[in-house]
Order: structure tokens, then C-alpha cells, then sequence
């Protein structure tokens, strides 16, 4: 049986194999390259109209040789600078603020490993610049120790409280108990009026870093939801919102079932962290 073979000018695109990396398609200078090769040039993929000489320079100088077929090698250094630029920025503006957490008895409760969930926060951040004020069965309508006086407290320990830029109260599981929403908003008033006197520079955050799952509270769970946010924006607090999402699985709380379990503590800091980082989060335990 004879065998047919075409002869002419071949039709199909052929990848250049680069004579010092045979992976690489990369142009040469002084080679000849046949009509339809395909070579990378400077982020970019070339193909040869007809026979190019050695002589010809580079693809992206001889348009009348080479059409730029692509540049997605340079779409994807872009995008990985691109990356890494707000990874910077971001490293930057942690490490640039200083922040002071607040909170209840939840920042007083450690994994197996030691570590609440504020240490679980800082760590995840790399930050290094935070003061970690907690206090047992505290709130903003609580009495008589209130978030604002766990603040009063202990901010002797702050040497200048012009450099504070974030305040961030992680609380609610003490507020369940308040009969009423302006209970919660006298103290919130109370908590940034302060603040915004003694820490001039300091944004205020504050969010519900806890569920109500005993029987006597959890019909409460809606309204102290409402009455936090409304609260919050009413004195000027940034409203943490989906913070109150974290603590949604059983399995979050330990034996007690009022305090954080190992995951919950995992689950608080994890959220805390991006919660700083981005601004945001949703919760998708």
C-alpha cells in the first residue's frame, strides 16, 4: 500500500523549544525560525508570519515578520505583583496601627495550646502593637463593671493614647441580659464618649462575640442582635457585622455551654483577624 505525504508549506503552528531550555519557548536571536512558529518574548507570545532570518532582531520590534498572538504571561506577573503590592500594603497598615481589645470572659478562656482568641487573632495578623483588656461577666450595660471601666482600669498601661487606632469590644454575651435597647446605648454612648476624648485617634469597633443557647436567653438572640447593631452605629462604633454568626455551632461551646470550646476559640480568632484585614467576613462554618 503506497503512503501519501503532503509536500508544501506546513499549516499547523509549531512551539519553539528554546536550544538552552528545551521547556522554554523563548526567542533566540540569529536563528531562522519557519512560518508558523510560536515563540515567547517579554511576557508575550509571538507567531511568525513567514521565515524570519537570523538576521531579524526581536518579534516585538519586527511587526512585519511576527504578530503578537498573547500576553498572558505578562496579564499573570501583573496580577502576581499586583498581589504582592497589597500584601504589602496590607503587612504595612497592620503593623502601622496599635489596637486594644476588649472583651468578656471569652478573652480569658485558652485553647489546649494556651491561646485565646485574641492571641489566635494577633498571631494570624503578625501584629505587634495591642494591648488585651478582658474582664468576666462585663458589657456595655452591665454594672457594675462595664467594658468602659475594664478600659479605665487598665489603660495605664498605655503610655500614649494618641497612637491607639483601633478599639475593638468583642462582646454581647453579658448584654442578653439587658431589659432594655437604651440600657445597651447609654453604655455605648458613655464607652465613645470617652473615648473619643481620651484616644483622639482611635477608631471604635464593637460587634457580638457570643450566642445565647441557655433556655432562659435564647429568645433573646434577635433582639440583642437588633438592639448591638442599631446601638453601635447610634454612637458611632463600627458595627462588626456577621459577628454574631461565629458562635452558631454547638460545637463551638465547651461543657459549660456559655464559654468558647478550642474551635470556638479558632473560630473567633480566625474571623477577628479577617475582620481586620479586609474589613469584613462571612462566616462559613
Amino acid at each position: 500500500m503506497s503512503i501519501r505525504q503532503y509536500i508544501g508549506a506546513r499549516y499547523v503552528t509549531k512551539i519553539y523549544e528554546n536550544s538552552l531550555d528545551p521547556s522554554s519557548a523563548e526567542w533566540e536571536a540569529s536563528v531562522t525560525y519557519e512560518p508558523l512558529t510560536l515563540v515567547t518574548y517579554l511576557n508575550g507570545s509571538y507567531l511568525s508570519k513567514k521565515t524570519v532570518p537570523g538576521s531579524v532582531g526581536d518579534p516585538a520590534s519586527n511587526p512585519s515578520y511576527w504578530v503578537q498572538t498573547g500576553f498572558y504571561n505578562g496579564q499573570i506577573a501583573q496580577l502576581q505583583n499586583d498581589v504582592q503590592e497589597l500584601f504589602n500594603i496590607v503587612s504595612h497598615d497592620v503593623n502601622s496601627r496599635t489596637f486594644v481589645f476588649i472583651s468578656d470572659s471569652y478573652g480569658g478562656v485558652y485553647d489546649t495550646d494556651g491561646k485565646s482568641f485574641i492571641d489566635i487573632c494577633v498571631e494570624t495578623l503578625g501584629i505587634t502593637n495591642y494591648y488585651d483588656f478582658h474582664l468576666g461577666s462585663t458589657g456595655f450595660s452591665t454594672s457594675p463593671i462595664s467594658f468602659l471601666e475594664v478600659l479605665q482600669s487598665n489603660e495605664s498601661s498605655i503610655p500614649d493614647r494618641s497612637k491607639i487606632t483601633d478599639i475593638i469590644v468583642c462582646g454581647g454575651a453579658n448584654d442578653y441580659h439587658a431589659s432594655y435597647e437604651s440600657d445597651i446605648q447609654t453604655g455605648m454612648n458613655n464607652f465613645a464618649a470617652y473615648a473619643r476624648t481620651n484616644y483622639p485617634n482611635a477608631v471604635l469597633h464593637t460587634g457580638i462575640f457570643s450566642k445565647a443557647i441557655t433556655a432562659a436567653l435564647i429568645g433573646k438572640t434577635y433582639q440583642t442582635v437588633k438592639w448591638y447593631h442599631n446601638c453601635a452605629i447610634n454612637a458611632g462604633f463600627e458595627y462588626i457585622s456577621n459577628s454574631e454568626h461565629i458562635m452558631a455551632k454547638m460545637s463551638h461551646f465547651g461543657n459549660d455551654a456559655v464559654h468558647p470550646s478550642d474551635s470556638g476559640i479558632s473560630a473567633l480568632g480566625k474571623y477577628l483577624a479577617k475582620y481586620i484585614q479586609d474589613g469584613y467576613f462571612d462566616v462559613i462554618d
